[in-house]
């Protein structure tokens, strides 16, 4: 009762005391404040009862967390700590497969891996359960017994000397010579039974072997492996089970001839030793940083390559000594360079000079980001083809006949190329993944590598690492150098690197900036794709490459990096129809029409113009309705039909442009190389109008990218700075010729003596003054009121290699400019009769 006391009393004396007030005062309503203190104490009693329970509710919380927390930990360094372990202990077939493979020099402590099982790990690693799935390994230089019968007994076995001989037979051990393969591997004969495996002190040996029983065991032997016949095994350590259920490594009779093999090749070649370089070597790629260390195999350890490091810390000076060493091992018919450098060319640049460049693209020609593109996927469709044709898979089976070199693909600042060239990022990536089979590599230089698609990350294998400003970020992406090093690129002098060295370890090492030197007779490398097309060409520069079929014209040289070639392009009216050519003004309507028009003074072909007069225009074209064929070759040419046809009714237009239609028509289906040619500018109803015929459309320089898509161009070729005459034929860009006249503006200098008495000479040909009055069409512009004063009243002006549109403002009223540019020795003489042509030499 005691004990409950404290409890009662806060509720039974306020009503005591209620009920004494109400019998002093004799008023009832006292009665009212006894009941306020029994509230007050439950309502305190029920509150701390409710924090009690949010209190531990939240203890719970924390604990969950905390639990869930330590949950994770543990299982990250279970990954951790397993992904460690399997990669110091790999199973024989993963080590042996690595063609740099070298056993290391101190056998001492050197173990060789049983199986996987499970393990606890050691309590310094602060790992607090066993990890299943690591492996189980066991020191090389102690007695070993296997016991077990049937195929996973012998397989397991193999695994088991496989390793052990290619350690002592790759190393001196002690004093005793090294152990040759041979000796312990008969040829033809499975794995020996019985092994001595000699003791790093020379003065003896231990005794590993194969066993039907337990009662054949040796007394002295300190583990013991038992293979039950379901494949699974137990490890024994001097006499005690250390390990139950194991999963022990094998190897199968065709992958033990294949280990005995590997290390025939391997014998004789101990750690630190400079491995066997041969350039004929077709599955190898050997490049070295400095003449006093070994070589890396860039096919072997990647077969692509990620240089990675912050701003001066020396990657271009790495590139340069990487791309040297192997274009002076390997001649230009075993490696072809490209560089793609969005720095202004400024890093890969010098390296194009070597005879083994095949081309180098910049962010200077962003144009051309499309064309390599395209090119790039066109030299993995031609290696397919080349593969096909030879029926093999991959390059290194190709024949030593075939002439294929190796493509190393090289690019600088790649962070740059990922934001402005998607599209060559996505090829680069394609090749990323089948590379090595197709025999191109990637050599990508970046910043920080998290920009990079993970498909590229993944594929490049060797990963060479300069300074970074963080080792954690630098870890993510290699995950094998230790972190020490990472951490000492930090301070470390520019190209200074980490590279993996032979054994499977990292080292530090400083790149040489003496360049190996770079000496093979001279050599045209096959290019993977073309220069840019010329900005002036001529139809005489054409004519070694192609000549033109019957009834086609050539008129310029296209553009194909689909095809990874440039070739000559012929208008062939039977094939393509008419012909309608779009451009704003000063686009090169002249030089298009100037080409084909050409054609009329070396066969029997007639041009006729079309008047810029719409009456004599459509007088023109009703005379040719109904009429037969002419027997000779024509070409009907109508210029800026835009202009002539304005201010004419929508009728009339309308009218025109069909019977044009109708006529077109006609000489195309000739078939004798007639055709009709009409020229215009965009974005109007006549341009609207013949991009509705069953026409071919060529497409000249449009500021406005909204009409050069109405047109059907490609975005990506849309150039509002295109030159004169750069078109595109069907989604091809073209650069347009100009006639092959003898003489070309500045090219000599000319007498006057057959020019009109008295005529201005404008002509952008130097000419022997001699009293005449000469100048150019800039200084025309000048001297414009003597020019309209010498056409309008004599004695006229002669013009020669002037553009159309500058004839066209000093023409006389009422006469029409030719649409040809006269060339020289030729000139159109511009007087108050008219326009004739005239001859200005002796």
């Amino acid at each position: 009762m005691a004990d409950h006391l404290p409890r009662i009393l806060p509720l039974v004396l306020p009503i005591v005391l209620a009920v004494m007030m109400a019998f002093i005062f004799r008023h009832p309503a006292m009665l009212m404040f006894g009941l306020l203190g029994p509230l007050l104490t439950l309502s305190g009693w029920w509150q701390k009862k409710r924090e009690a329970a949010k209190q531990a509710e939240d203890r719970d919380d924390q604990q969950r967390e905390h639990d869930e927390t330590t949950q994770r930990e543990q299982s990250l360094k279970r990954s951790q700590w397993l992904d460690h372990e399997l990669r110091t202990h790999p199973a024989v077939t993963d080590w042996l497969q690595n063609p740099l493979w070298r056993a290391a020099a101190n056998t001492a402590d050197a173990r060789v891996r049983v199986g996987r099982g499970v393990v606890t790990p050691p309590p310094a690693i602060g790992i607090h359960q066993p990890v299943a799935g690591a492996p189980l390994s066991i020191p090389l230089h102690h007695s070993l017994a296997l016991v077990g019968t049937g195929l996973h007994a012998m397989a397991t076995w193999r695994a088991l000397s496989a390793q052990a001989m290619a350690i002592i037979s790759a190393a001196n051990v002690g004093n005793t010579p090294r152990v040759s393969v041979s000796e312990l591997w008969a040829k033809n004969a499975d794995v020996p039974r019985l092994l001595d495996i000699p003791h790093p002190g020379g003065d003896h040996s231990h005794r590993w072997c194969f066993v039907d029983s337990s009662t054949q065991v040796p007394p002295q032997v300190t583990w013991v492996v038992v293979v039950d016949a379901g494949g699974m095994a137990r490890l024994f350590h001097r006499g005690s089970v250390t390990h139950d259920q194991v999963q022990p490594d094998t190897l199968s009779f065709a992958q033990s001839r294949w280990v005995r093999a590997r290390l025939v090749e391997a014998e004789g070649e101990g750690r630190g030793d400079a491995p066997t370089i041969t350039a004929s070597d077709r599955c190898a790629l050997w490049a070295d940083l400095s003449s006093d260390q070994p070589a890396i195999d860039l096919v072997a350890q990647g077969p692509h390559t990620l240089v990675w490091g912050k701003t001066g810390s020396g990657k271009s000076v790495l590139l340069h000594r990487l791309v040297a060493s192997l274009c002076s091992r390997y001649s230009p018919d075993q490696l072809a360079l490209v560089g793609i450098d969005f720095k202004g060319g400024a890093t890969l640049s010098p390296l194009m000079a070597y005879p083994h460049g095949a081309g180098l693209l910049t962010d200077l020609t962003p144009a051309a980001t499309s064309r390599v593109t395209a090119s790039l996927r066109a030299e993995i469709i031609r290696r397919e083809h080349l593969f096909a044709k030879h029926r093999v898979a991959s390059w290194q089976d190709l024949p030593d006949s075939v002439v294929c070199p190796r493509v190393l693909i090289v690019v600088d600042e790649a962070g740059v190329v990922v934001h402005d060239a998607p599209e060559l990022m996505s090829v680069l990536s394609d090749i990323a993944s089948r590379g090595r089979s197709l025999g191109v590599h990637l050599m990508i230089s970046t910043q920080r590598p998290h920009h990079l698609p993970r498909n590229i990350i993944a594929n490049c294998a060797l990963r060479l690492c300069l300074g970074v400003t963080d080792a954690d970020e630098a870890s993510q992406y290699a995950p094998d150098i230790p972190r020490h090093l990472l951490a000492s690129l930090r301070h470390s002098p520019p190209g200074t690197v980490v590279i993996p060295a032979n054994d499977g370890t990292y080292r530090l090492t400083t790149v040489d900036t003496t360049q190996p030197t770079v000496d093979w007779p001279p050599h045209t490398q096959r290019q993977l794709w073309c220069d840019e097309l010329p900005e002036n060409i001529t139809a005489r520069d054409l004519t070694p490459i192609g000549s033109p079929p019957d009834g086609g014209y050539v008129v310029g040289l296209a553009d194909y990096p689909d095809r990874q070639s440039q070739e000559v392009w012929t208008y062939q009216p039977a094939r393509h129809g008419p012909l309608v050519i779009v451009g704003e003004s000063g686009s090169g309507h002249t030089t298009c029409l100037t080409q084909l028009a050409s054609h009329a003074d070396t066969s029997d072909i007639e041009v006729v113009w079309g008047s810029d007069d719409p009456a004599v225009l459509a007088w023109q074209l009703m005379s040719h309705r109904g009429r037969r064929a002419d027997t000779a070759r024509q070409i009907f040419v109508v210029d800026r039909l835009d202009r002539t046809l304005q201010g004419v009714s929508a009728d009339g237009q309308a009218w025109i442009i069909d019977a044009l239609e109708t006529q077109a028509l006609q000489l195309s289906e000739r078939g004798d190389g007639s055709a009709a040619v009409i020229t215009t500018t965009p974005g109007n109803t006549v341009a609207t109008a013949l991009s509705r015929w069953n026409a071919t459309t060529v497409l000249l320089r449009h500021k406005d990218p909204t009409l050069w898509a109405l047109g059907g161009g490609e975005p990506a070729l849309h150039n509002p700075l295109a030159s004169p005459g750069r078109a595109v034929v069907g989604q091809v860009a073209m650069q347009w010729c100009h006639p092959a006249v003898a003489t070309r503006p500045g090219g000599h200098t000319v007498s006057l003596a057959q020019k009109p008495k008295g005529a201005l000479l404008i002509s952008p040909v130097s000419v022997e003054r001699d009293g005449a009055s000469w100048c150019t069409p800039s200084e025309a512009e000048d001297r414009w009121q003597e020019v309209k004063e010498a056409v309008g009243k004599g004695p006229g002006v002669v013009c020669s290699e002037v553009s159309v549109w500058q004839m066209r403002q000093w023409c006389p009223p009422g006469h029409t400019t030719p649409p040809v540019v006269a060339a020289w020795p030729w000139g159109w003489h511009l007087h108050p009769g008219g326009v004739t042509l005239v001859s200005c030499e002796d």
